[in-house]
């Protein structure tokens, strides 16, 4: 049967919604109901130009991102690039709405039908009048977007930090080596287990750019009185009350200085404008916070006469930060990357900034992988770079330690999510529980 129609359904949640002798694609969890219809896949309408489309997105975000850095330095640095798309499922909705359009042209479907609650969904099909959006949002969808008044929040918050810090702070000896640190992970209680080097001081981190910890001060001051090691410095302690002034005069200077930035992004005929400034605006939110820091980074490196800097995190958006300050802080000074969590090739992390005009600022000296396959991998962004393979010991999930699992009874299934897809996970499960049994 030849079906006429397209019903695309991009939903977070389930509807009562009724369609039939239709071809239908999902685009998110949310489901509706459809008889004598013809399902198809994501994975199908992406074999044939996923990989152009692809490229052609991301060769328009590096453009921009060597055009923009003119105006505003720390460009390169905003997480929006960092392409977190195992986190943030906007870039594969951008991905597949394209190729979706693509898919269109190609079966010359003449009638499609979007029901979405995605605004950017909504937007993008909105651009031909022919399609019917058919725009579910229970919500009333008004953000207010005071990105000033969020990074006065952080800077009022940062005081107290910084205060509280200078007086847990301890003095210590110089060292030569030393680790970034985010307590209490890779901690086990007072010890730091993720590097293994006892001897190097950790360089801790109560607050960063907030996306890693996003800890309240309440937080803050629990980890404070809880952390006993001896060769730790919380770097917040370092930063001045000069410093955190200036930095609130610079992080609102560079809001003024995106009026100069153009944020069109056209990718296949379609400018993405609205979405692509929302996204930049919040990540220089983010971007901004990380400016209390840059003083106290240098009084760090010579105040301990640092020569190696141990980092994970390489691969996001903060360590693109914290590695072009260690190599402004002195040229002396090598850094080198520790995997930390699962990478491969096909993650966009380091699209970006591997192939813009000053990603050799972004590098690490060197790059320790914990699984021989992923070096290749990681060769694809950092081909130059020594790349070493470090051996540990296999750990298994503390949580599925604690399940007892029976082998001989294999009705059951452990599930572990990841970190970012456990929701989703759960709400797949939740779709089909009544032929499963589980607890969550």
């Amino acid at each position: 049967m030849k079906y006429k129609k397209l019903i695309i359904v991009d939903l977070k949640e389930n509807a009562s919604i009724n369609y039939d002798n239709a071809l239908y694609v999902y685009l998110n969890n949310g489901k509706i109901n459809f008889e004598n219809s013809q399902r198809i896949y994501l994975e199908f309408i992406r074999k044939k130009n996923f990989f152009k489309i692809k490229s052609n997105l991301i060769k328009a975000l590096r453009d921009k991102v060597n055009k923009s850095r003119k105006i505003l330095e720390c460009f390169p640095e905003l997480d929006f690039f960092n392409l977190r798309n195992d986190r943030d499922p906007s870039f594969d909705l951008l991905l597949n709405i394209l190729l979706i359009n693509k898919y269109k042209k190609l079966k010359k479907i003449k009638e499609t039908i979007v029901v979405t609650d995605n605004e950017i969904t909504k937007d993008y099909f909105s651009n031909n009048k022919s399609n019917k959006i058919v725009y579910i949002n229970k919500k009333f969808n008004f953000r207010l977007k005071l990105y000033h008044l969020r990074i006065l929040k952080f800077y009022i918050k940062s005081f107290f930090v910084v205060l509280l810090a200078k007086l847990f702070n301890k003095n210590n000896k110089n060292y030569n080596d030393a680790c970034i640190t985010l307590f209490p992970i890779f901690f086990n209680k007072n010890r730091e287990i993720f590097y293994e080097k006892n001897k190097s001081i950790k360089l801790n981190f109560l607050m960063a750019d907030e996306t890693q910890l996003n800890y309240s001060l309440y937080q803050i001051i629990r980890v404070l009185i809880k952390n006993k090691s001896k060769n730790l410095i919380n770097v917040e302690g370092m930063i001045s009350f000069l410093d955190l002034f200036e930095s609130y005069k610079k992080a609102n200077l560079y809001f003024k200085l995106t009026n100069k930035v153009n944020f069109d992004l056209i990718v296949e005929n379609y400018n993405f404008k609205n979405f692509y400034k929302n996204k930049i605006d919040s990540s220089l939110v983010n971007r901004s916070k990380l400016e209390i820091y840059n003083n106290a980074i240098k009084k760090i490196i010579n105040l301990y006469n640092i020569k190696r800097i141990n980092l994970y995190l390489f691969e996001y958006s903060f360590g693109f930060y914290l590695i072009k300050q260690f190599k402004e802080s002195s040229k002396n000074i090598k850094v080198h990357g520790y995997q930390h969590g699962i990478f491969y090739k096909d993650l966009l992390w380091l699209e970006i900034i591997s192939n813009v005009n000053c990603s050799k600022d972004y590098y690490p000296d060197y790059i320790y992988a914990f699984n021989k396959k992923i070096i290749n991998h990681y060769k694809n962004f950092f081909k130059q770079k020594k790349i070493k393979y470090i051996s540990r010991p296999k750990k298994i999930s503390e949580i599925s330690k604690k399940v007892k699992y029976n082998y001989k009874n294999n009705k059951n299934i452990l599930i572990l999510p990841g970190t970012h897809d456990a929701q989703e996970i759960v709400k797949i499960l939740n779709d089909k529980k009544n032929n499963t049994n589980y607890d969550k």
